[in-house]
């Protein structure tokens, strides 16, 4: 405002000094016609008058010249604020995307911190769980000891067990809850990372622009020294004038003086002589004043010529100011229409920015509606497990099922990262990789979309960065033009100073002749002495001349005529005069409308400055949608504040079920309590013993069992193989699976349907936007956005066609590549059937192996429930033996073979000896099943679909 406030005084105080200059350029011309009416009469001072004439074009030239350079002068200076306010509109928008920044950090530093305690809470219950896990062991201890309540025990067990799985089925859902968050974390830190590269790119812009500002200022500075320079030299050619224009004028009242003192003598002569002398003298000055007629006449046509020549070279600069002027107006419109169109890429881009944050805004609010949901949803699970703990066991089973799958997808996913760059890994997991292709697909498409449209907004800012080299190179040449400019001004000023010296000794010359001319004075009054001497002695010869006298008064009328003809001439010459005076003064009038024109121009100014006013009324509307974001900003605080209520609710559940675990320990030690006292109780020491061995046997049996399950987690290629035994019905198995396979693609069809309903949404606000500029814009701004748009094509196409003859030079290799992979593909099905059928034949040999070591090694008790193995440690089924035909009833304690006594742990002879158990093979490998696996069935699904 002190900016705006200061420029109109200084206006006004340019325009006064103007006036002045021109009032003072008028008196200089009335003292020139002056003095040029004073000198035409005189033959001594032509010489003098003509390189006075000429010093005075060349000093109106200077005028002019100055003139324009002060004209230059102020567009520099306009450029200069122009670029100032550019330069502060990119300061502003630094400092803007800072304070953005400044609010991500600390986003992310309260995103870390939660990440942080959810890691913390993890590794607590970790250590919970190790806890609970020596707990489990020191109860398998306990009922090692124990022998009557077995069955009890084991149910306790169990339902620990149980627990525990809850509890890591709980660790996991946090887990992926965290990887979620760090992924979050990871693209917000991504985003930050391309914010600063922008921030930087326009720092750099910013400086460039500081560096030209200060290029042209030090013009600026160099321009404004010259005019100082130049200005000094105009007033020491004025004053230098001036006193020329004094010793002409003392010059010309000496004359007079002469002149008056000849006439006086003149006079007494005429007094004297009325003799044939002053018939002669009569004579002589009609001569003189016939020959001083033609001088003036030719001297009056030599004027009027060079005033033709003035008003032609006056008419040339005219046009040629107004071809400046058409030059200017041209620049002008330019810069308008540059102006108009960088509002509407300005409007464009806010409505785009607008665009971006209506759809963050819209992906906040569908993830915070999906958050609320998941929680709403776990707390009714919660709920749902507290009333129905049978349901929830099972429920649970099958979340850690889920869990399970979706850590094996993971790892698959791991390994396929590895895997793409080798092409021994692809025989192990080309089955599995071509069910997640279909997703890879996808979101390569996703990918593809979001590198074409990052494309377009490529595009369009090298097109913009296009322009704005194109406007600095016709600023260049602009400023080259002007530096030219100041060289022939600078010729012109240097060529000014030669002819003010010559001016300075043409002076000194005509001082010279004045001192002459005076010489010559005293010797005319000699002269005249001697005349009057003379004249006494003409006297007498006047008589005798008297009719002489008459012929010459006849001759003196005739002469009267002639001069009488003369003076109709010189009022046709008048007549000339004044036209010329009309020329000038309708190039006076020119010269005003110019002067109009430039109040005109510094109206456009004010205009401009209206324009920043707006700008800066734009900067405040972003100031408040800032304070918008700074309010979404305090919402989000406020969903995380939930975040940590419901954190600190699934701690309070955690609490809960650690309270059920150590009530059912206290059960657990009231139930041994009372093993113990019935045992004080039993004095039957031999079924004691008998209970103990089968608690052992199961205990062997179930360390196993956990082995083996161990073996086969570790490798988790064969986790399908106890999933399909387990399973009563594998049909129903394949069909639960076939289900998966079609919710997955429904899944995938639902999202390209919402992905076709979002684009076309964008589509139509785009058609709207695009219909709204149509009607608003002329035929001119399409026409040129339509050759700029052909010319992007031209590149385009350009690059299409460069892309193109690259393909077919590299298709020869893609299709000696696929080759190839076919010729692999092949050669993997072949070995891998000839592996299945190898091992088809092997199980084959080994059940019927197997089969017939059973039969002679263990004998065979009538009644008894026998469990058959397969390869691995899994129990399948129950057999009753079907060797006597009528059953006996079933004692209370189960009496097998030859008892085996407990052997002690510690000992050092049986730290290295394994027990051999029913049914269990520990050398052997584990069987793959004759059932196809997970991966082959979804396989053969991708094949059918791609047939």
């Amino acid at each position: 405002m002190s900016d705006s406030t200061a420029a109109p005084p200084a206006a006004e105080e340019q325009k006064s000094e103007i006036q002045d200059d021109y009032d003072d350029l008028d008196e200089l011309e009335k003292n020139f016609q002056r003095v040029i009416s004073d000198i035409v009469t005189d033959k001594y001072l032509e010489p003098f008058r003509v390189e006075y004439e000429k010093i005075y074009a060349l000093f109106v030239q200077s005028i002019k010249n100055n003139t324009e350079l002060v004209k230059r002068a102020k567009a520099l200076n306009s450029e200069i604020l122009a670029n100032s306010t550019k330069v502060n509109s990119v300061l502003q928008l630094s400092q803007d995307d800072e304070r953005t920044i400044a609010g991500l950090r600390f986003e992310f530093d309260k995103a870390w911190k939660m990440v942080e305690l959810s890691q913390e809470k993890e590794n607590k219950s970790r250590d919970v769980i190790d806890a609970m896990k020596l707990e489990v062991s020191n109860l398998s201890k306990l009922v090692e000891t124990g022998g009557a309540l077995a069955f009890t025990q084991e149910t306790s067990l169990q339902t620990i067990t149980d627990e525990v799985k809850n509890l890591t089925k709980e660790i996991k859902l946090q887990a992926d809850q965290i990887v979620n968050l760090t992924g979050d974390y990871e693209t917000s830190v991504k985003g930050k990372d391309e914010i600063i590269e922008q921030i930087e790119k326009l720092k750099n812009e910013s400086e460039k622009l500081n560096q030209e500002l200060e290029e042209t200022r030090a013009n600026a500075k160099v321009l404004d020294k010259e005019a100082e320079s130049k200005s000094k030299e105009m007033l020491s050619c004025k004053d230098e004038c001036k006193i020329s224009q004094d010793e002409v004028e003392n010059n010309s009242l000496k004359e007079s003086e002469q002149k008056k003192k000849n006439q006086q003598l003149s006079q007494q002569l005429f007094d004297e002589n009325k003799t044939i002398r002053e018939v002669n003298e009569d004579k002589k000055d009609l001569q003189q004043r016939v020959h001083l007629a033609q001088k003036l006449l030719e001297d009056k046509k030599k004027q009027g010529s060079r005033i033709n020549e003035l008003i032609n070279l006056t008419n040339e600069k005219i046009e040629a100011q107004d071809t400046k002027k058409e030059e200017l107006m041209k620049r002008v419109n330019k810069l308008n229409n540059q102006q108009k169109d960088l509002e509407k890429d300005y409007g464009e881009l806010k409505l785009e920015r607008k665009e971006v944050e209506e759809a963050l805004n819209e992906t906040h609010s569908q993830i915070n509606r999906l958050r609320d949901e998941i929680y709403k949803l776990s707390h009714e699970v919660i709920r749902g497990e507290s009333q129905k703990a049978g349901a929830s066991r099972t429920i649970a089973l099958m979340q850690i099922h889920h869990t399970k799958a979706k850590n094996e997808v993971f790892e698959e996913r791991k390994k396929r990262k590895g895997i793409e760059g080798q092409r021994d890994g692809i025989e192990n997991d080309l089955m599995g990789i071509k069910a997640e292709a279909h997703k890879n697909r996808m979101t390569a498409e996703k990918v593809k979309n979001e590198i074409e449209h990052y494309s377009r907004l490529n595009s369009d800012t090298r097109s913009n960065l296009l322009v704005i080299e194109a406007d600095k190179k016709i600023n260049h040449e602009a400023i080259l033009q002007c530096d030219a400019e100041l060289r022939d001004k600078r010729e012109r000023i240097t060529k000014q100073e030669s002819l003010a010296k010559t001016v300075l000794q043409q002076r000194d010359l005509v001082l010279n002749q004045l001192e002459a001319i005076q010489h010559d004075c005293e010797k005319v009054e000699d002269d005249n002495l001697v005349l009057t001497n003379e004249i006494k002695s003409m006297k007498e010869m006047i008589r005798e001349k008297d009719v002489i006298c008459v012929a010459a008064y006849l001759k003196k009328s005739q002469i009267e005529t002639a001069l009488v003809d003369m003076r109709f001439s010189m009022t046709k010459l008048q007549g000339n005069l004044k036209e010329a005076v009309q020329t000038q003064c309708t190039l006076e009038n020119r010269l005003m409308r110019t002067r109009y024109l430039r109040d005109v121009a510094l109206n456009d100014l004010a205009m401009l400055k209206r324009g920043n006013e707006r700008l800066e009324h734009d900067y405040r509307l972003l100031e408040l949608s800032v304070h918008k974001k700074a309010e979404e900003v305090s919402k989000l605080k406020e969903k995380c504040r939930v975040l940590i209520s419901t954190i600190n609710a699934t701690s309070d559940t955690y609490q809960e079920m650690a309270r059920k675990v150590g009530f059912l320990k206290d059960d657990l030690i009231f139930e041994v309590k009372k093993v113990e006292s019935l045992r004080n109780k039993s004095l039957h020491s031999e079924m004691l013993k008998l209970e103990q061995l089968r608690l052992e046997k199961a205990k062997l049996q179930t360390q196993g069992k956990v082995r083996a399950l161990e073996d086969e987690l570790e490798t988790p290629i064969h986790i399908h193989r106890w999933r399909f035994l387990e399973g009563t019905n594998p049909e129903a198995a394949q069909m639960i699976k076939m289900t998966h396979v079609l919710r997955g693609k429904l899944m995938v069809l639902m999202a390209k349907l919402q992905r076709f309903k979002e684009l076309a949404k964008k589509e139509t606000v785009k058609v709207n936007a695009a219909q709204k500029h149509l009607s608003q814009s002329s035929k001119q701004e399409h026409d040129e956005a339509m050759k700029f748009f052909e010319g992007v094509l031209r590149q385009k196409t350009k690059q299409l066609q460069m892309l193109q003859a690259q393909i077919v030079g590299q298709q020869e290799c893609v299709d000696d590549s696929k080759l190839t992979t076919e010729q692999m593909r092949q050669q993997l099905r072949d070995t891998k059937l000839e592996y299945f059928n190898d091992k088809i034949q092997t199980e084959r040999l080994r059940s019927k192996t197997q089969l017939q070591r059973k039969s002679d090694a263990y004998p065979v008790f009538a009644g008894k429930n026998e469990s058959r193995f397969i390869g691995g440690g899994f129990a399948i089924s129950t057999q009753r033996s079907m060797s006597s035909a009528s059953e006996k009833p079933k004692p209370l304690i189960s009496v097998g073979g030859p008892i085996k006594f407990p052997k002690v742990n510690n000992s050092i002879s049986n730290k290295n000896q394994k027990v051999s158990l029913k049914g269990w093979n520990p050398a052997r490998k584990p069987l793959n099943p004759l059932l196809p696996t997970v991966s082959q069935l979804a396989a053969r699904s991708d094949q059918d679909n791609e047939e």
